[in-house]
């Protein structure tokens, strides 16, 4: 009873690579002359193409026996198989002219720019799904009195992504006008009505 090993070949599809290759059952007991059986450490499958392959799959493989004088003896299994396992390699995107919206402000404010940049990384199926309101930033004002300030948004996005880079730095002005109470709520509605269920960082 010897074990198997994958051979295998091609380029898999752009942006994964290849995590591991089980195969199933994972020993095949083969028969054949003691003088070509006693060299043998391992068999190989026949040849299996990776070209173009852009996900986890299974296959049916079979044997290469090494010589015509060998046969495959396992009783009971009909075919092997191998589990291919691929991993997708992370990707960078930018987003331009992301929204940013007001916590907890008091009084009325203005910002400018009004949008800011992110340079994300993360797993390509949710990196290339983002849209406009999984994406955005918060100032929170709680603690701002009237006066001019350089302020940094807190970027929100999904958790699986990782923010590598913002800017600009934002121009924030605090007027001495309290906001009304519809106001503020409405501030805080606009936030609420956002789409992204787990933000990155998470919240304390």
């Amino acid at each position: 009873e010897l074990p198997l090993q994958a051979r295998y070949s091609g380029q898999l599809g752009a942006g994964y690579l290849l995590e591991q290759i089980e195969i199933v059952p994972p020993t095949a007991r083969i028969r054949g002359p003691k003088r070509l059986l006693d060299p043998l450490s391992q068999l190989m499958t026949r040849e299996i193409d990776l070209n173009n392959l852009v996900s986890t799959i299974d296959m049916i493989v079979k044997i290469d026996l090494p010589s015509q004088e060998f046969q495959i003896v396992n009783q009971g299994i009909d075919y092997y198989t191998a589990h291919i396992t691929l991993a997708a390699l992370p990707v960078k995107k930018r987003f331009d002219n992301v929204p940013i919206y007001f916590r907890n402000s008091e009084y009325v404010s203005l910002i400018n720019p009004s949008t800011f940049n992110l340079f994300l990384e993360g797993p390509p199926e949710v990196v290339n799904s983002l849209n406009s309101s999984d994406v955005y930033g918060t100032l929170d004002l709680l603690e701002y009195v009237p006066g001019s300030y350089q302020m940094t948004p807190k970027p929100v996005v999904p958790r699986q992504v990782s923010v590598l880079q913002q800017w600009p730095i934002i121009s924030l002005w605090v007027k001495s006008t309290q906001l009304s109470d519809a106001e503020k709520k409405e501030n805080e509605r606009l936030v609420e009505e956002l789409t992204t269920p787990y933000p990155y960082p998470p919240e304390p």
